[in-house]
């Protein structure tokens, strides 16, 4: 499955810099729980709750809460893509290799 090429914004660096941060944090779950079989429901819970934690945090900046600044935001956003990228590689992607059929639809 090939996705259309994109031009990220800039020079994509600040892409990186994620992508770096969400593979840390991942690599952090692996040593703290280890790979989860979890079903695509739990999966689902899983990282409606770490978004939610990610939306608390932009709430308490905007609110001027104490000690909200920019850095809990972040360090929510990464947790959840970092659960996001679990759920692909344990749920998603096996069933992809063994022949199911997805396909992606990336519009704007």
């Amino acid at each position: 499955m090939k996705l259309p090429e994109v031009k990220l914004p800039g020079d994509g660096a600040a892409f990186e810099r994620f992508v770096k941060l969400m593979r840390t944090e991942r690599e952090r779950h692996m040593r703290k729980w280890g790979s989860r079989a979890h079903s695509l429901e739990k999966w689902i819970a899983i990282i409606a709750e770490e978004f939610g934690e990610f939306v608390q945090a932009a709430n308490d900046h905007r609110i001027g809460a104490f000690g909200a600044g920019l850095t809990p935001i972040l360090e929510e956003l990464v947790s959840t893509a970092a659960c996001c990228s679990a759920c692909f590689e344990e749920t998603l992607e096996p069933g992809i290799e063994n022949g199911k059929s997805v396909v992606l639809h990336c519009t704007h």
